[in-house]
Protein backbone atom coordinates (compact mmCIF):
# COMPACT_ATOMS: atom_id res chain seq x y z
CA UNK A 1 0.00 0.00 0.00
CA UNK A 2 1.63 2.88 -0.91
CA UNK A 3 1.20 6.18 1.53
CA UNK A 4 2.10 9.64 0.24
CA UNK A 5 2.86 12.18 2.86
CA UNK A 6 1.46 15.21 2.51
CA UNK A 7 2.29 17.93 4.58
CA UNK A 8 0.11 19.54 7.23
CA UNK A 9 0.24 23.24 7.64
CA UNK A 10 0.35 23.86 11.05
CA UNK A 11 3.47 21.54 11.36
CA UNK A 12 5.57 24.25 9.26
CA UNK A 13 8.12 26.70 11.02
CA UNK A 14 7.15 28.98 9.20
CA UNK A 15 3.59 28.92 10.07
CA UNK A 16 2.63 31.66 12.37
CA UNK A 17 1.60 31.48 15.61
CA UNK A 18 -1.97 32.41 15.57
CA UNK A 19 -2.97 30.27 12.63
CA UNK A 20 -1.35 27.63 14.25
CA UNK A 21 -3.40 28.14 17.55
CA UNK A 22 -6.65 28.92 15.71
CA UNK A 23 -6.38 25.47 14.03
CA UNK A 24 -5.63 23.53 17.17
CA UNK A 25 -8.11 25.39 19.20
CA UNK A 26 -10.76 24.21 16.67
CA UNK A 27 -9.59 20.86 16.81
CA UNK A 28 -9.99 20.55 20.19
CA UNK A 29 -13.53 21.91 19.96
CA UNK A 30 -14.75 19.31 18.24
CA UNK A 31 -13.09 16.76 20.51
CA UNK A 32 -14.94 18.32 23.16
CA UNK A 33 -18.41 18.35 21.16
CA UNK A 34 -17.97 14.97 19.40
CA UNK A 35 -15.83 13.22 21.97
CA UNK A 36 -14.14 10.66 19.80
CA UNK A 37 -11.97 9.39 22.09
CA UNK A 38 -14.30 9.27 24.95
CA UNK A 39 -13.48 5.65 25.99
CA UNK A 40 -10.06 5.60 26.05
CA UNK A 41 -9.86 6.65 29.72
CA UNK A 42 -10.48 2.99 30.47
CA UNK A 43 -7.83 1.83 28.26
CA UNK A 44 -5.38 4.38 30.12
CA UNK A 45 -6.53 3.12 33.04
CA UNK A 46 -6.05 -0.58 32.68
CA UNK A 47 -2.58 0.63 31.51
CA UNK A 48 -1.61 2.91 34.09
CA UNK A 49 -2.48 -0.54 36.87
CA UNK A 50 0.19 -2.58 34.50
CA UNK A 51 2.18 -0.19 34.31
CA UNK A 52 2.60 1.31 37.77
CA UNK A 53 3.05 4.72 35.80
CA UNK A 54 1.71 8.00 38.53
CA UNK A 55 2.20 10.69 35.20
CA UNK A 56 1.38 11.17 31.64
CA UNK A 57 3.01 12.75 28.96
CA UNK A 58 1.00 13.77 25.86
CA UNK A 59 2.73 14.78 23.10
CA UNK A 60 1.27 17.03 20.04
CA UNK A 61 -1.04 18.20 22.33
CA UNK A 62 -1.79 21.35 20.28
CA UNK A 63 -5.23 22.68 21.66
CA UNK A 64 -5.06 20.79 24.55
CA UNK A 65 -6.73 17.41 23.26
CA UNK A 66 -9.30 15.05 25.19
CA UNK A 67 -7.59 15.24 28.14
CA UNK A 68 -9.30 18.42 29.49
CA UNK A 69 -12.37 16.82 29.34
CA UNK A 70 -11.68 13.96 31.17
CA UNK A 71 -11.26 15.25 35.05
CA UNK A 72 -12.03 12.44 37.74
CA UNK A 73 -11.44 9.66 34.75
CA UNK A 74 -8.19 8.50 35.24
CA UNK A 75 -6.58 6.46 38.22
CA UNK A 76 -3.58 5.60 38.81
CA UNK A 77 -2.41 1.91 40.42
CA UNK A 78 -2.40 2.92 43.86
CA UNK A 79 -6.32 4.65 42.98
CA UNK A 80 -5.11 8.50 42.83
CA UNK A 81 -5.23 10.63 39.69
CA UNK A 82 -2.24 11.21 37.67
CA UNK A 83 -0.18 13.93 36.79
CA UNK A 84 -0.73 15.06 33.19
CA UNK A 85 1.33 17.33 31.23
CA UNK A 86 0.33 18.30 27.56
CA UNK A 87 2.86 19.58 25.42
CA UNK A 88 3.63 20.57 21.95
CA UNK A 89 6.56 21.08 19.81
CA UNK A 90 5.11 24.69 19.06
CA UNK A 91 2.94 25.42 22.46
CA UNK A 92 -0.80 27.17 22.09
CA UNK A 93 -0.60 28.94 25.47
CA UNK A 94 -4.08 30.10 25.06
CA UNK A 95 -5.04 26.27 26.20
CA UNK A 96 -3.96 27.44 30.03
CA UNK A 97 -7.41 29.08 30.32
CA UNK A 98 -8.94 26.31 29.06
CA UNK A 99 -7.49 24.01 31.97
CA UNK A 100 -10.24 23.45 34.93
CA UNK A 101 -7.96 20.58 36.53
CA UNK A 102 -5.29 20.58 38.86
CA UNK A 103 -3.76 17.54 38.14
CA UNK A 104 -3.21 19.08 34.17
CA UNK A 105 -0.74 21.61 33.48
CA UNK A 106 0.22 22.78 29.98
CA UNK A 107 4.18 22.98 29.61
CA UNK A 108 4.84 26.54 27.99
CA UNK A 109 8.33 25.57 26.21
CA UNK A 110 8.90 23.57 22.88
CA UNK A 111 8.66 19.54 23.47
CA UNK A 112 10.08 17.54 21.01
CA UNK A 113 8.33 14.05 20.66
CA UNK A 114 11.32 12.71 18.43
CA UNK A 115 13.56 14.20 21.27
CA UNK A 116 11.60 13.32 24.42
CA UNK A 117 12.38 13.91 28.17
CA UNK A 118 13.63 10.28 29.78
CA UNK A 119 11.36 10.16 33.01
CA UNK A 120 10.54 7.49 35.08
CA UNK A 121 7.02 6.19 35.85
CA UNK A 122 5.90 8.48 32.97
CA UNK A 123 3.26 7.37 30.18
CA UNK A 124 3.52 8.72 26.87
CA UNK A 125 0.37 9.31 24.69
CA UNK A 126 -0.19 11.07 21.61
CA UNK A 127 -4.02 11.55 19.95
CA UNK A 128 -4.47 12.37 16.16
CA UNK A 129 -1.08 13.33 15.72
CA UNK A 130 0.98 9.95 15.12
CA UNK A 131 -0.21 10.00 11.27
CA UNK A 132 1.94 13.22 10.85
CA UNK A 133 4.74 11.19 10.93
CA UNK A 134 6.81 9.70 8.06
CA UNK A 135 7.74 5.95 8.52
CA UNK A 136 11.33 6.52 9.56
CA UNK A 137 10.14 9.00 12.03
CA UNK A 138 7.08 6.77 13.55
CA UNK A 139 9.36 4.19 13.99
CA UNK A 140 11.65 6.21 15.98
CA UNK A 141 9.11 7.30 18.43
CA UNK A 142 8.61 3.52 19.05
CA UNK A 143 11.77 2.66 19.31
CA UNK A 144 13.02 5.48 21.28
CA UNK A 145 9.97 4.76 24.12
CA UNK A 146 11.11 0.92 24.04
CA UNK A 147 14.86 2.14 24.84
CA UNK A 148 13.69 4.50 27.36
CA UNK A 149 11.52 1.59 28.93
CA UNK A 150 8.70 3.71 28.91
CA UNK A 151 4.65 2.34 27.63
CA UNK A 152 3.49 4.36 25.08
CA UNK A 153 -0.23 4.72 23.75
CA UNK A 154 -1.16 6.01 20.32
CA UNK A 155 -4.83 6.94 19.48
CA UNK A 156 -5.92 7.82 15.89
CA UNK A 157 -10.01 8.74 14.61
CA UNK A 158 -8.35 8.80 11.30
CA UNK A 159 -9.82 6.71 8.39
CA UNK A 160 -8.66 5.99 4.80
CA UNK A 161 -12.13 6.05 3.54
CA UNK A 162 -14.16 8.46 1.47
CA UNK A 163 -16.59 8.29 4.25
CA UNK A 164 -13.55 10.12 6.21
CA UNK A 165 -13.03 12.55 3.21
CA UNK A 166 -16.59 13.64 3.77
CA UNK A 167 -16.27 13.97 7.04
CA UNK A 168 -12.99 16.10 6.58
CA UNK A 169 -14.80 18.55 4.26
CA UNK A 170 -18.01 18.75 6.57
CA UNK A 171 -15.45 19.84 9.70
CA UNK A 172 -13.69 22.64 7.04
CA UNK A 173 -17.10 24.46 6.93
CA UNK A 174 -18.29 23.41 10.66
CA UNK A 175 -15.91 26.03 11.56
CA UNK A 176 -17.81 28.91 10.47
CA UNK A 177 -20.60 28.40 12.70
CA UNK A 178 -18.38 27.07 15.52
CA UNK A 179 -15.50 29.97 15.38
CA UNK A 180 -17.19 32.30 18.17
CA UNK A 181 -17.53 29.54 20.59
CA UNK A 182 -13.86 28.94 20.90
CA UNK A 183 -12.26 29.91 24.25
CA UNK A 184 -10.22 32.22 24.95
CA UNK A 185 -12.08 34.33 22.21
CA UNK A 186 -9.64 35.76 20.24
CA UNK A 187 -9.72 39.41 17.19
CA UNK A 188 -7.06 37.34 15.25
CA UNK A 189 -9.40 34.31 14.94
CA UNK A 190 -12.52 35.89 13.70
CA UNK A 191 -10.55 37.72 11.24
CA UNK A 192 -8.60 34.68 9.94
CA UNK A 193 -11.76 32.83 9.95
CA UNK A 194 -13.96 34.98 8.12
CA UNK A 195 -12.35 37.90 6.34
CA UNK A 196 -9.05 35.82 4.98
CA UNK A 197 -10.03 32.11 5.99
CA UNK A 198 -6.20 31.03 6.46
CA UNK A 199 -7.44 29.15 9.48
CA UNK A 200 -9.95 26.97 7.48
CA UNK A 201 -7.63 26.22 4.85
CA UNK A 202 -4.72 25.16 7.65
CA UNK A 203 -7.53 22.02 8.36
CA UNK A 204 -7.56 20.55 4.82
CA UNK A 205 -4.63 17.59 5.86
CA UNK A 206 -4.97 15.17 2.76
CA UNK A 207 -2.70 12.52 4.73
CA UNK A 208 -5.52 11.59 7.04
CA UNK A 209 -7.00 9.80 4.35
CA UNK A 210 -4.30 7.93 2.93
CA UNK A 211 -2.83 6.64 5.97
CA UNK A 212 -2.97 2.96 6.54
CA UNK A 213 -5.65 1.37 8.72
CA UNK A 214 -3.74 -1.25 10.96
CA UNK A 215 -4.11 -2.24 14.25
CA UNK A 216 -1.45 -4.59 16.21
CA UNK A 217 -2.28 -5.29 19.98
CA UNK A 218 0.04 -7.53 21.93
CA UNK A 219 -1.53 -9.66 24.52
CA UNK A 220 -0.35 -11.90 27.12
CA UNK A 221 -1.94 -15.26 27.82
CA UNK A 222 -1.94 -15.45 32.25
CA UNK A 223 0.88 -13.85 34.32
CA UNK A 224 4.34 -13.85 33.43
CA UNK A 225 6.12 -16.69 35.72
CA UNK A 226 10.11 -16.78 35.91
CA UNK A 227 11.46 -19.86 33.86
CA UNK A 228 7.95 -20.51 32.85
CA UNK A 229 6.57 -20.85 29.21
CA UNK A 230 3.56 -18.26 28.42
CA UNK A 231 1.89 -17.90 25.19
CA UNK A 232 1.69 -14.65 24.16
CA UNK A 233 -0.47 -12.96 21.11
CA UNK A 234 -0.14 -10.27 17.88
CA UNK A 235 -3.45 -9.67 16.64
CA UNK A 236 -3.00 -7.63 13.96
CA UNK A 237 -6.03 -6.05 12.16
CA UNK A 238 -7.29 -4.12 9.15
CA UNK A 239 -10.01 -2.00 10.49
CA UNK A 240 -10.44 0.33 7.11
CA UNK A 241 -12.46 -0.48 4.16
CA UNK A 242 -9.68 -1.14 1.75
CA UNK A 243 -6.91 -3.83 1.17
CA UNK A 244 -4.05 -3.85 3.01
CA UNK A 245 -0.97 -4.99 0.72
CA UNK A 246 1.91 -7.14 1.44
CA UNK A 247 1.53 -6.54 5.22
CA UNK A 248 4.88 -7.69 7.51
CA UNK A 249 5.47 -7.52 11.02
CA UNK A 250 8.36 -6.88 13.37
CA UNK A 251 8.82 -8.10 16.69
CA UNK A 252 11.59 -7.60 19.09
CA UNK A 253 12.12 -9.26 21.61
CA UNK A 254 14.32 -8.33 24.55
CA UNK A 255 17.31 -10.41 25.66
CA UNK A 256 15.24 -11.40 28.94
CA UNK A 257 13.13 -13.75 27.23
CA UNK A 258 14.42 -17.41 25.58
CA UNK A 259 11.77 -18.14 21.94
CA UNK A 260 10.32 -21.60 22.19
CA UNK A 261 7.90 -21.56 19.23
CA UNK A 262 6.13 -19.04 16.77
CA UNK A 263 2.55 -19.96 15.33
CA UNK A 264 2.14 -18.78 12.62
CA UNK A 265 6.33 -19.67 11.82
CA UNK A 266 7.96 -16.26 11.51
CA UNK A 267 11.67 -16.01 10.54
CA UNK A 268 14.04 -15.32 13.48
CA UNK A 269 16.88 -13.62 13.76
CA UNK A 270 18.67 -12.67 16.94
CA UNK A 271 15.26 -12.59 18.83
CA UNK A 272 13.82 -10.38 16.17
CA UNK A 273 10.42 -11.95 14.71
CA UNK A 274 9.25 -11.03 11.06
CA UNK A 275 5.86 -12.59 9.56
CA UNK A 276 5.42 -11.87 6.03
CA UNK A 277 1.14 -11.79 5.80
CA UNK A 278 0.83 -11.17 2.41
CA UNK A 279 -2.56 -9.11 1.86
CA UNK A 280 -4.94 -8.10 4.91
CA UNK A 281 -8.65 -7.65 3.37
CA UNK A 282 -11.14 -5.30 5.03
CA UNK A 283 -12.02 -6.13 8.81
CA UNK A 284 -9.86 -9.47 8.67
CA UNK A 285 -8.06 -10.56 11.72
CA UNK A 286 -4.80 -12.60 12.21
CA UNK A 287 -3.47 -13.74 15.30
CA UNK A 288 0.60 -14.38 15.64
CA UNK A 289 1.22 -16.83 18.58
CA UNK A 290 5.36 -16.89 20.45
CA UNK A 291 5.67 -18.83 23.71
CA UNK A 292 8.62 -17.96 25.56
CA UNK A 293 10.24 -18.19 28.65
CA UNK A 294 11.37 -14.87 30.72
CA UNK A 295 14.79 -15.29 31.84
CA UNK A 296 14.73 -12.62 33.95
CA UNK A 297 12.47 -10.59 36.53
CA UNK A 298 10.30 -7.60 35.62
CA UNK A 299 8.21 -6.05 32.26
CA UNK A 300 8.07 -8.60 29.22
CA UNK A 301 10.41 -5.93 26.59
CA UNK A 302 8.68 -6.00 23.48
CA UNK A 303 8.88 -3.63 20.05
CA UNK A 304 6.20 -4.81 17.55
CA UNK A 305 6.13 -2.45 14.22
CA UNK A 306 4.00 -3.08 11.38
CA UNK A 307 5.28 -2.60 7.95
CA UNK A 308 3.44 -1.88 4.35
CA UNK A 309 4.46 -3.03 1.40
CA UNK A 310 3.68 -0.88 -1.89
CA UNK A 311 0.67 -2.10 -4.56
Amino acid sequence: MKRRQFIELEDCEWMPTFIRDGATDYLSLLQELFRPYRKVPEYLNELLRETGDERILDFCSGGGGPYLGWKGRLFTKAGGTPEIELSDRFPNLGVKERIHDSQIRYCETPVDVLLPPKEEGTLRTMFTSFHHFPPNDAQRILSQAAKDDAAIALFEVTERSFASFLRIFAFLFLIFPLTPFIRPFRFSRIFFTYIVPLIPLAHLAPDELLAPQITLNWHVDGPLTLGQETKCRLIVRNPGRIIAQQVSVDARLGDQVKLVATDPEARNRDNQLTWDLGNLQPDAEIVLETTIIPQAPGELPVLAIIRLGSG
